[in-house]
């Protein structure tokens, strides 16, 4: 079974390496040195800058806690730290939607295309995120951290977030 974990593991983070990689040679510039920076290059990396600073500031303005995520559709009360992780995730993906819809306004194609790249990064995560929750919530009894290193910070926010919500109820 762990080694079955592992394959989807690996398997996930190879699509969003060889993702990572290919999107840095979408710039068309195959053939140029990696040391020389394009033109093109460079309105690119400010374009991805801009986006990053637009959705960080998005994401520091969201204080509020989740006390729901959505599931199949439906709309659940979060109960437990899997349920955090899910709803931090599905904030993330809004937050992103939200800095897409407003960068179209702006008429600028390279923040267009850095935004729908950090769209879709952020829905890949989502759904890595979801199914890791999912597999921890169903076994329970294993500590799945070990194999999935890079969710640590997801389940520890989970946990802040779900100590947060425990707070409030009380």
């Amino acid at each position: 079974m762990r080694g079955y974990f592992l394959c989807v593991h690996g398997i996930m983070l190879g699509i969003l390496i060889s993702d990572s990689k290919s999107m840095e040679n979408f710039t068309g510039s195959e053939n140029a040195p990696k040391s020389e920076s394009t033109e093109r290059d460079k309105i690119n990396e400010m374009a991805m800058e801009y986006v990053k600073n637009a959705y960080a500031e998005v994401l520091s303005e969201e204080k509020g806690v989740e006390t729901s995520f959505n599931s199949r559709g439906r709309e659940y009360s979060i109960a437990c730290v899997e349920d955090c992780m899910v709803a931090q995730a599905q904030l993330e993906v809004k937050i992103a939607k939200n800095v897409l819809e407003n960068i179209l306004k702006e008429n600028d194609y390279y923040k267009e295309l850095a935004a729908a790249r950090l769209l879709e990064m952020l829905q890949a995560k989502e759904k890595y995120v979801t199914k890791f929750a999912g597999v921890r919530q169903s076994y329970s009894n294993l500590d799945m951290t070990e194999e999935f290193t890079d969710l640590k910070s997801f389940v520890d926010k989970g946990n802040e977030k779900l100590d947060e919500i425990k707070g409030k109820a009380t």
